[in-house]
């Protein structure tokens, strides 16, 4: 009867401290933990609540000229919310781009985004591109850069 009284107080034990822990959050390699919404750093409490970033498809354009030849250039990405940045987005990044023809070419085709460089807080993006061209005398490959802005 003692082993099953010494067991019985030890399950209880360790439930009661598994529903007591649930109810914490700890932060890794930190002094911070969350109970509930509240949170308390160095015993000091705040009220805030962190809502969520909206994320939103964007679609860019830009003119690429070379020589006496113009490409329209359509760039795919992905923008968030930024209150910090004047424009109020921050871009993410790049899914694609499409290359069409303006003048001088016969045919363009291919568009591929080589690099991006980001400045001014992710609200300007410079896009290093590749692309198949041709002006009369068959294909070639081509690289281009754009600058694209919030």
């Amino acid at each position: 009867m003692k082993k099953y009284k010494k067991y019985s107080i030890f399950i209880v034990l360790v439930l009661m401290l598994t529903v007591s822990v649930n109810n914490k959050v700890f932060a890794a390699e930190s002094s911070v933990f969350c109970e509930n919404t509240e949170v308390i750093c160095m015993g000091e409490t705040s009220n805030s609540t962190v809502t969520p970033r909206l994320m939103y498809d964007r679609t860019f354009t830009a003119k690429y000229t070379t020589g006496n030849n113009v490409l329209k250039v359509t760039a795919y990405a992905t923008v968030r919310d930024e209150t910090a940045n004047s424009s109020g987005f921050y871009i993410t990044g790049f899914k694609s781009i499409t290359v069409t023809k303006v003048s001088g070419w016969q045919n363009v085709s291919d568009g591929e985004i080589k690099s991006i460089t980001y400045a001014n807080n992710h609200q300007q993006a410079v896009v290093k591109f590749t692309f198949k061209g041709s002006i009369g005398s068959g294909y070639k490959d081509y690289s281009g850069i754009v600058t694209f802005n919030l």
